[in-house]
């Protein structure tokens, strides 16, 4: 029974949700499978994700924000570990440090070294997602990961409502990629495991 049902209606599900995401994703496309293009050639879509962010920070290129530097160092200051995720994240893309100690003994305190671009900020934001998600194991350090995170998001979402809509854009497409994958899983399973999978969804 779960066999005959799944077969049979396998196809025209697929079809469908091809369909809706067509519609939701690229309303104006005359034809065509783009979600399965998407799905298909993961280094395309990455390329087009780089280049989606890259466009904004081209537009923002020159500029530097207070309200940046001011969440950037409360997060620093808040923990050697902070100030060091977000020095590691700066160096791997080629970014020179951005903090210093003024003063000495226990008068030294915490400063920029310079103030700080929309794509700096972005980065700090991407130190903190990826350590929220190397700390999947961890609940209490991946609870106080997104709390930073979410707090430099907010300044630079309040910024640019325009990188704030391509991370939202961004973030439907490869999450729907990951759903594709996923069923993609599920229907080539025999019918036991694919019932056990279905409870489990």
């Amino acid at each position: 029974i779960v066999r005959n049902a799944v077969v049979g209606r396998k196809n025209a599900f697929v079809e469908d949700l091809y369909k809706s995401l067509q519609n939701d994703l690229a309303p104006d496309s005359q034809g065509g499978n783009i979600f399965e293009t998407f799905a298909n050639n993961t280094t395309a879509l990455k390329k087009a994700e780089g280049e989606a962010y890259d466009r904004i920070f081209d537009g923002a290129a020159g500029q530097t924000f207070q309200e940046i530097d001011d969440v950037v160092l409360s997060l620093a200051t808040a923990s050697r570990n902070s100030r060091n995720l977000i020095n590691k994240k700066l160096d791997e893309n080629g970014l020179k440090p951005i903090f210093k100690m003024v003063g000495k003994g226990k008068n030294a305190k915490l400063q920029l070294t310079r103030s700080l671009s929309l794509k700096e900020g972005e980065l700090v934001k991407r130190a903190f997602m990826d350590a929220k998600t190397a700390a999947a194991k961890k609940p209490d350090k991946a609870r106080t990961m997104k709390f930073y995170e979410n707090q430099i998001k907010e300044v630079i979402d309040g910024l640019s409502p325009a990188l704030q809509a391509t991370r939202q854009r961004w973030a439907t497409i490869n999450n729907a990629v990951k759903q594709y994958d996923l069923g993609k899983k599920v229907f080539g399973q025999n019918p036991e495991e694919f019932a056990v999978a279905f409870q489990k969804l």
